[in-house]
């Protein structure tokens, strides 16, 4: 039973690396692509435009990051001890 919830786990947490990792390649060149086109914004009470920004802030990126893993790998981890109580047969009885 060990075996079967640190497999889940990996898998979860594998899962949570490539979500995770594609999200902030994602984020990023999307950020990039606003700050490249400078999309301007002209309030109503002002004469000047306004640039809009994204603000790309390191710490909260790596740390929305990690705690996504994290996340996916708890997530993971309590069906697994679950099912690795059970027979072989129930635990696949839903499929």
């Amino acid at each position: 039973p060990p075996g079967i919830v640190r497999l889940f786990c990996t898998e979860s947490a594998l899962l949570g690396i490539a979500g995770s990792l594609l999200g902030l390649l994602l984020t990023l060149s999307l950020s990039y692509a606003v700050d490249v086109a400078a999309p301007t914004w002209r309030p109503p009470v002002s004469a000047r435009e306004v640039v809009l920004e994204i603000r790309r802030v390191p710490d909260i990126l790596i740390g929305s990051f990690l705690l996504f893993v994290l996340f996916t790998t708890v997530s993971a981890w309590f069906p697994s001890r679950k099912a690795a109580r059970k027979p072989i047969v129930d635990a696949l009885g839903h499929v």
